[in-house]
């Protein structure tokens, strides 16, 4: 999922943690991810947000002028 690095948007994700819970809410039910990676990467770096297991991944602007992006990987909490 993107978001722009606003503060009403996704502009908080510096401040997660390594154990941290990301809750996804529904109408139905809840989804509770724990945050396992954080990192900054290039634009240009896409394959930082492909993935063939069962993650939420959050991707955001970051750095001076926003020239990196960051990556943040969670897996569903058990």
């Amino acid at each position: 999922i993107y978001g722009h690095n606003r503060l009403h948007l996704f502009g908080g994700l510096g401040g997660l943690k390594i154990g941290d819970e990301i809750i996804v809410k529904s109408q139905q039910k809840d989804f509770v991810f724990e945050v396992a990676q954080m990192r900054n990467v290039e634009p240009q770096d896409v394959d930082a947000i492909i993935s063939d297991k069962q993650q939420l991944t959050l991707y955001t602007c970051d750095g001076s002028f926003d020239q990196k992006r960051l990556v943040v990987i969670s897996y569903p909490k058990t």
